[in-house]
C-alpha cells in the first residue's frame, strides 16, 4: 500500500457510493507508476487516487445491471500516462485484470478475451499455434501452401497437354466432322426424308412378307387371349401418316413364348412355316451378320438382340414367304364372302372349310374379285395381281377348265406358288403384257 499523503483523499473517500467495496480505492502518487490491476486518473497534477479495475468490472454487472461488458479488460502495472483500462491483448485471455495468459495450441484468442470458452471470446482454431496473434496463416504456412497448389495445378496442366496431344488427332478429325455436320445442317431435313424413304422402300418390299407374317401373329394372339388379356398393337401397320412402321422388339415378344428372351427353332417356325432347312439357313443368316462374341450360343436360336438387328434383313435375303394352304383358303373364303356382298365377323375354323369344301356346292370367285380384294391391293400392285390372274387363265386352259372364275380347290392348290412367281424382283421385266384383244379384267 502506497504511503503517499493525498491531500484529497479524505474528500474522495466522503464521495464515493457505499456501494463500493472498501480498498477498491487508494491514493496514488502520480509521479509513481500505476499498480497493477488499478486504472489510475490525475488533473493539472492533481492525483485522483488508483481505482480497481476489478470492481469496476462487478459495479458494471451487479450495481447498474449493463452484464458482464468489462469481462476481459487487463490493467497492467504502467507509466503514469498509460495507467488505463485495457481490453486483454490477442494471443492471450484475461480471466482477471491483473493476469494475461498465453492462448494454448488449436485457440485463438482475440482481443478482450476473458477465458478459453465461446462466451469468453476464444473460438477453435486447428491450425493456430500457441499465442498467435491472428487467425491469417503465416508466411511460411502461405509459403508451403503457395507451393503444393503450384505442383497440384503444375501436375493438372500436364495431363491436360498430355491428353490433348495423345489425343489430338481424334479431336482433329472429330472438330472436322462436327464442322461439316454445321455446314449441312440445311440440307439435314432432305437428308431424313432421303433417309426415310430408304426405310419405306425396304418396308415396302418386305410388306407382303411382313403382311402374312402379321396375320399369323395375330391368330396366335387371340388362341392365347384371355378376358384381361391387355390390348397389343400389331407389329406392322400404316401410320395415320402413311407410313409403314414394323415392331420387331413386340414381334419377338409375341413367339417367344417361354419368355425366355431367345427364340428356339420352333417358337420361330411358327410364324415362318418354313421347311427344316430353310428355317436353319434363315437363322444362319441372322446369325452371321452379328459379330461373333454376339452370337447365341446354342445352334438353332436367336437372341432378342440378334433378331431385332437382323430379321429385317435376313428377311429379304430369304426366299418368298408362301402363305399355307389354311391361309390361302381363308384368303378365298374372303373374297367369296366379299363377292356375295357379306363381311364375315368371325374367324371360321379353315381346316373345316377345307375339309366340308368338296360336300358342299363348288365355290368360285370371278377374276375381277382379285383385283378388288383388299387384301391383296394392300400388298400388291395392279401389275402382280395381272399376272397371278394370268397364270390361272393359262392353267386352266392347259387343262381344260372353265376360264372366268376360279374355284376354291384352284385357289389354294396354286395361289402360293404364283404368289411367289409376281414377287421375283424381275417379274415386272420379264411379264408379257396384256393384249388389245385379250384386255385386262378391272
Amino acid at each position: 500500500m502506497s504511503t503517499f499523503n493525498d491531500p484529497a483523499a479524505p474528500f474522495i473517500r466522503n464521495i464515493l457510493p457505499s456501494y463500493v467495496t472498501p480498498g477498491s480505492w487508494r491514493p496514488w502518487d502520480p509521479t509513481q507508476n500505476c499498480p497493477s490491476g488499478y486504472t489510475c486518473k490525475e488533473m493539472g497534477g492533481q492525483s485522483f487516487g488508483a481505482f480497481s479495475c476489478d470492481e469496476l468490472r462487478r459495479i458494471a454487472v451487479e450495481e447498474y445491471g449493463f452484464g458482464d461488458i468489462l469481462a476481459g479488460i487487463w490493467c497492467p502495472y504502467s507509466t503514469p500516462a498509460a495507467g488505463f483500462v485495457w481490453n486483454c491483448p490477442a494471443g492471450s485471455y484475461c480471466p482477471n485484470s491483473t493476469t494475461s495468459i498465453e492462448c494454448p495450441k488449436g485457440k485463438f484468442c482475440n482481443y478482450k478475451t476473458s477465458s478459453l470458452t465461446l462466451e469468453g471470446g476464444a473460438m477453435p482454431c486447428d491450425r493456430c499455434k500457441a499465442g498467435v496473434q491472428s487467425r491469417t496463416q503465416s508466411r511460411e504456412q502461405l509459403i508451403t501452401s503457395w507451393v503444393i497448389f503450384s505442383v497440384l495445378c503444375l501436375i493438372v496442366i500436364i495431363r491436360i497437354v498430355r491428353r490433348y496431344f495423345s489425343y489430338n488427332k481424334k479431336k482433329v478429325s472429330r472438330a472436322l466432322a462436327i464442322d461439316s455436320i454445321m455446314k449441312a445442317m440445311k440440307g439435314n431435313d432432305e437428308l431424313q426424308r432421303v433417309n426415310h424413304k430408304r426405310e419405306q422402300e425396304k418396308y415396302s418390299k418386305l410388306r407382303p412378307k411382313l403382311e402374312l407374317i402379321a396375320e399369323r401373329l395375330r391368330k396366335i394372339r387371340n388362341e392365347d387371349a384371355t378376358d384381361s388379356s391387355p390390348p397389343q398393337h400389331d407389329i406392322f401397320y400404316i401410320s395415320k401418316s402413311g407410313d409403314i412402321l414394323f415392331d420387331a422388339n413386340a414381334f419377338f415378344d409375341v413367339i417367344d413364348q417361354n419368355k425366355d428372351g431367345v427364340l428356339s427353332f420352333t417358337e420361330l417356325n411358327e410364324v415362318m412355316c418354313l421347311g427344316e432347312e430353310r428355317l436353319s439357313a434363315f437363322i444362319a443368316n441372322m446369325q452371321a451378320r452379328m459379330p461373333l462374341e454376339q452370337r447365341a450360343t446354342h445352334l438353332g436360336t436367336v437372341s432378342r438382340e440378334t433378331f431385332v438387328r437382323c430379321f429385317l434383313d435376313a428377311l429379304a435375303d430369304a426366299a418368298n414367304l408362301e402363305p399355307t394352304l389354311l391361309e390361302a383358303a381363308r384368303l378365298f373364303q374372303e373374297m367369296v364372302a366379299e363377292e356375295a356382298g357379306n363381311t364375315p365377323t368371325s374367324r371360321f375354323s379353315l381346316r373345316t372349310s377345307i375339309k366340308t369344301s368338296m360336300s358342299t356346292p363348288r365355290l368360285s370367285v370371278p377374276y375381277e374379285r382379285l383385283h378388288m380384294s383388299p387384301t391383296l391391293t394392300s400388298f400388291l400392285s395392279d401389275m402382280q395381281i395381272y399376272g397371278i390372274v394370268s397364270r390361272f387363265k393359262k392353267k386352266q386352259r392347259e387343262e381344260g377348265g372353265k376360264v372366268g372364275e376360279i374355284s376354291q380347290e384352284e385357289f389354294v392348290e396354286h395361289y402360293p406358288r404364283f404368289l411367289r412367281e409376281v414377287m421375283r424382283p424381275d417379274f415386272t421385266t420379264s411379264l408379257d403384257k396384256p393384249s388389245k384383244s385379250e384386255g385386262l379384267d378391272v
